[in-house]
């Protein structure tokens, strides 16, 4: 449960993002993709309301539904 967070740097050593990695942090606002990440799975980031700025880098080849 992550309900405090409030943004997110994925580092370039992270090379997928999993199903519900993110789900419903509350106060999420913003989400840095590195390079290194290739997919992002289902509702990884799901309910994450607040969210407002999400920069993906070139690397992802495949995003199921966020």
């Amino acid at each position: 449960y992550c309900a405090s967070l409030n943004s997110i740097t994925i580092p370039n050593s992270v090379t997928s993002i999993g199903h519900q990695a993110f789900f419903s942090c509350s106060k999420l606002l913003s989400v840095t993709i590195g390079n290194s990440v290739s997919s992002i799975s289902n509702s990884a980031f799901s309910d994450c309301r607040a969210l407002i700025e999400f920069i993906v880098a070139s690397g992802i080849v495949a995003i199921e539904s966020l």
